[in-house]
C-alpha cells in the first residue's frame, strides 16, 4: 500500500496503459496510416447520423425557427431604439427584453395555443366519436 497518493495514481496509470492494446493501424493507398476506429465510435457515428437523417424535416424546422426569431428579436430591438428616440430618451436593455418577451409569449400563445387545440381537441373529439367526427351515412348534422 502506498503511503501517498500521487504514487498510487501514477502506478494505476502505468499498469492501464500496459494493459490497453496498441492502436490498431493500416495503410491507405497513398501509403499514410489510418488509424482504424473502434467498433463503438463506429456505431455511434451512424446513429448520429440516422438521427439527422430521420429527424431532418424536425432540424430544418428548428433551423427555420430559431433563425426567425433571432430576426424577431433583432428588428424587434432597431424599432425599439427608434420609438426611444421619438420620446427623447435613451433605450434600455431590460424594458426591450420585457417587451420583446411579451410580445414573444403573445404571439405564441395567439399561434401555438391555438395550433395546439386545434390538433389536440380534433384528436380527442375523434377518440371520443363526436356525432361531427363520424364519417359516412353514421354522421349526424
Amino acid at each position: 500500500v502506498m503511503t501517498e497518493t500521487g504514487q498510487f495514481e501514477e502506478k494505476m496509470v502505468e499498469r492501464d496503459q500496459k494493459l490497453r492494446p496498441p492502436p490498431r493501424r493500416r495503410r491507405r493507398c497513398d501509403g499514410t496510416p489510418q488509424e482504424i476506429l473502434p467498433l463503438a465510435s463506429v456505431v455511434s457515428r451512424v446513429k448520429r447520423e440516422r438521427v439527422m437523417r430521420k429527424y431532418g424535416y424536425a432540424w430544418v424546422t428548428l433551423g427555420f425557427f430559431l433563425f426567425s426569431l433571432v430576426l424577431h428579436w433583432v428588428f424587434g430591438w432597431f424599432a425599439y431604439v427608434d420609438e426611444a428616440r421619438q420620446h427623447a430618451q435613451a433605450p434600455e436593455t431590460m424594458g426591450y427584453v420585457i417587451e420583446m418577451g411579451r410580445d414573444t409569449f403573445e404571439n405564441w400563445q395567439s399561434e401555438f395555443l391555438q395550433l395546439l387545440w386545434q390538433v389536440a381537441g380534433l384528436a380527442y373529439l375523434l377518440y371520443v366519436g363526436s356525432p361531427s367526427s363520424k364519417e359516412g351515412d353514421d354522421r349526424a348534422e
